[in-house]
């Protein structure tokens, strides 16, 4: 909000000239004005000022980046923008239109919203403090906090924070400290979920101080806490945004501090598979903490890819409770522990182990279902489990093949949605499935769990 509207026609193109977020201008027009005065190009039609507030009312997105809205004396009664956080006020005002300025910052949004901000250029708060005695105290009560009042409050959601991790020995080396951390102190779900919330009122009260230097008082907790927060997201394949994301001052703080110290940002979980994952994993200071990081990303994936093949998966996952169980019990070494892990890791891309039987990964799948439902129709003829013979498997596969490429050419555009369409492919499965012996009640169950595999296939 400017002083008039010459000013707000200085800023517009100041914040052009330096490459700012889009902005605009809504201003009255006047007679007066000379017929080729600069302001006169940022008249707007009533249908043009209607769609500009609307485009302000947006949240970012490809089409819509308006950021600033530029007014002198427009739009200060009437308007309602709840997205609206910033007001950067270079114009005096008093009693009722000062407090509708104030107003007009602080209507809550989303999470992402929990405060407004009036930037003051002109020293409103001794005229705030007049408006504010206009009306009856209790009308007002809480209206007005000073910013330095979250400086206690601060001060108390970090040692919130530091009861974390009491029980966690201090150690020269900062990032032993940090994987003791989340070993130690962040390794059941239900306390991760509380330190996040702790985390997450701490930085909000230091992203509200900042840019004041009573914020620098909290500057080493800050990264410390942050890094553990970044390393227990990782450790954990954690894939809620980050609390960090609702606070840009403090997480600006603390993405910087890290980087500075060779430490990623991923904003997005890193495949097991990359370079990025075993980076991360190197950097680990024990073989416990490798440990650790490395079961839960292989848990996670299994989770991410079970219903592309939930036989394979299945299968793998029931390795690692094991294996788990038995470093637990100590009947495994953390050594030999990891090389357990390993193995099951490269085992988790499944197209390398189903181009040992000469398939894609979804004839692979299809595959997996049909043996896993042969041999258990067998053990139950046989009353015992028992071993394939090579004829078997051959048969096992030829069947496969054919039954997913019927499948692919049956899976029409929107067949998902096409009872009809979904009928006919049960039939097909099932007069494969007829051809493995399969009696009529299995071939009727195992067709609509194959048909199920074959929505997240195709």
């Amino acid at each position: 909000m400017t002083s008039s509207r010459d000013a707000a026609v200085t800023y517009k193109r100041i914040l052009d000239e330096i490459g700012a977020p889009e902005s605009e201008i809504i201003i009255s027009s006047s007679p007066k004005d000379e017929p080729h005065a600069e302001i006169r190009k940022y008249y707007k039609t009533k249908a043009q000022q209607r769609q500009i507030i609307k485009n302000f009312r947006k949240p970012f997105d490809e089409e819509n980046n308006l950021a600033f809205l530029i007014v002198c004396d427009m739009l200060l009664t009437g308007f309602d923008a709840p997205i609206e956080q910033v007001m950067y006020l270079d114009k005096p005002l008093k009693e009722h239109n000062l407090m509708q300025a104030v107003a007009r910052v602080n209507r809550p949004y989303t999470e992402n919203k929990t405060y407004g901000l009036i930037i003051d250029y002109c020293g409103i708060s001794k005229r705030l403090k007049e408006a504010l005695d206009i009306f009856n105290e209790g009308d007002i009560a809480g209206y007005l906090e000073h910013l330095l009042d979250d400086v206690p409050r601060a001060e108390q959601a970090a040692n919130k924070v530091k009861r974390f991790f009491k029980d966690v020995p201090t150690t020269y080396d900062s990032a032993e400290y940090v994987d003791r951390c989340v070993l130690e102190a962040l390794g059941a779900e239900d306390t991760r979920i509380r330190f996040e919330r702790a985390f997450k009122e701490f930085v909000a009260l230091v992203n509200n101080i900042i840019p004041n230097p009573e914020a620098n008082r909290f500057r080493q907790e800050i990264y410390l806490y942050g890094r553990i927060y970044n390393a227990m997201r990782t450790n954990y394949g954690i894939k809620s945004p980050s609390v960090l994301e609702a606070v840009p001052k403090a997480k600006a703080l603390i993405h910087e501090y890290l980087e500075s110290n060779g430490i990623k940002v991923f904003h997005e979980p890193v495949s097991i598979y990359s370079s990025e994952f075993n980076d991360i994993v190197n950097k680990k200071t024990s073989p416990k903490a490798k440990a650790s990081l490395i079961q839960h990303k292989i848990r996670t994936t299994i989770s991410n890819l079970q219903n592309t093949n939930p036989i394979y998966y299945t299968s793998l996952r029931e390795r690692l409770e094991k294996l788990i169980a038995e470093h637990e019990q100590g009947i495994r070494s953390t050594t030999d522990f990891l090389t357990g892990l390993d193995k099951i890791k490269g085992e988790l891309d499944v197209d390398v182990v189903a181009r040992k039987y000469g398939m894609s990964r979804e004839e692979f799948a299809v595959f997996q279902m049909v043996r896993a439902a042969y041999v258990q129709l067998q053990a139950r003829a046989e009353k015992a489990a028992l071993n394939l013979t090579e004829e078997e498997e051959k048969k096992l596969s030829e069947v496969s093949l054919s039954l997913f490429s019927a499948l692919n050419r049956l899976a029409v555009i929107d067949w998902k949605q096409k009872p009809e369409q979904q009928k006919i492919m049960l039939k097909t499965i099932k007069r494969e499935l007829y051809k493995i012996d399969f009696d009529i009640e299995t071939a009727e169950k195992e067709s609509h769990n194959i048909l199920n595999l074959t929505r997240n296939l195709l």
